[in-house]
């Protein structure tokens, strides 16, 4: 096991996955109901959970960053802002996110089944015809941790937007309370 060589990472990944796919079996976690939770019940572990997950992902791709790991970096553009909605609404019409339908089907869930083979099915058919689509709408600026100069803009947006939504999950849950629920 050589740290640094590609083919060295595939054990290690599929130790991770492992793990990983048994901790959001057993805990349930899905993005999907994160939100559900908060709005609906005013639980709000799960969406701070998944946020301080990414403030997490965030420093530790910005600290393999600075050792020398490259980043594939995609440009914020209409395309992505389009894919976002189009992915958000599909998830919520669907009634689970990637995590969740995929160990709902494993539970023998059938309906979930479904949504798993339409998933792989639109993802396709984004393969298929994505040449076709225009270059104004996949072009945008790309937002990155470091830049030639050094300095830190993609991670400092990055901390202030995630820091920002964990806020208003507080100031949601506190407004949901003061509410006395639904």
């Amino acid at each position: 096991f050589k740290l640094g060589v590609k083919s060295s990472f595939l054990p290690l990944g599929l130790i991770f996955g492992l793990i990983f796919g048994f901790v959001i079996s057993r805990g349930q976690v899905c993005f999907t109901s994160c939100f559900r939770d908060l709005f609906l019940f005013g639980r709000d572990n799960a969406a701070k959970g998944a946020f301080y997950g990414m403030l997490i992902a965030t420093f530790i791709v910005f600290v393999l960053m600075l050792n020398g790991y490259s980043a594939f970096v995609r440009s914020f553009s209409v395309a992505v802002a389009l894919g976002a909605f189009l992915f958000g609404f599909g998830i919520v019409f669907a009634g689970g996110c990637e995590c969740g339908w995929a160990y709902r089907a494993a539970e023998g869930q059938t309906h979930f089944m479904i949504v798993g083979v339409a998933n792989f099915a639109g993802t396709a058919i984004l393969a298929i015809i994505y040449d076709q689509i225009p270059d104004w709408i996949k072009s945008g600026p790309k937002i990155q941790f470091l830049n030639e100069f050094g300095s830190l803009p993609g991670l400092t947006l990055n901390v202030g937007l995630l820091l920002l939504c964990v806020a208003l999950i507080f100031a949601y849950k506190k407004r949901f309370f003061a509410k006395g629920g639904y």
